[in-house]
């Protein structure tokens, strides 16, 4: 099941492995004006982006 919840300056978005590209929120991001304002990370390189080293 796909979750979209809006946050301070971000959008979260989960959806099911493998429909990324299939999901209703996936359509709306499809569209040309937003692509060019919008980058995607799976929670892998989130938790590496927010996890301190060392």
């Amino acid at each position: 099941m796909e979750r979209v919840v809006a946050g301070e300056g971000v959008i979260y978005w989960r959806c099911p492995v493998g429909s990324t590209l299939t999901t209703p929120f996936a359509a709306v991001l499809a569209h040309r004006r937003l692509r060019a304002r919008t980058t995607t990370r799976n929670l892998t390189t989130l938790e590496k982006m927010v996890t301190p080293v060392g």
